[in-house]
């Protein structure tokens, strides 16, 4: 049985299964249920930035 798309077909996969799919998948097995594992997108990534800097910043000369 090959790697399933991660939309495709939503039932219950074993460990065994997933072992299978091969090293180039991106997504991940919870419960039994395949989670695809996209990239996050530019702005995902520029509001985590951003989020992280404020607290550094907020944190710089206190004492943690």
């Amino acid at each position: 049985m090959g790697a399933p798309q991660c939309q495709e077909e939503y039932r219950p996969y074993t460990y065994s299964e997933y072992k299978t799919w091969g090293e180039n998948r991106r997504c991940e097995l919870l419960d039994g249920y395949v989670y695809n594992f996209a990239s996050p997108t530019r702005t995902h990534q520029n509001l985590t930035f951003m989020f992280g800097r404020r607290i550094a910043d907020y944190l710089d000369d206190k004492p943690c």
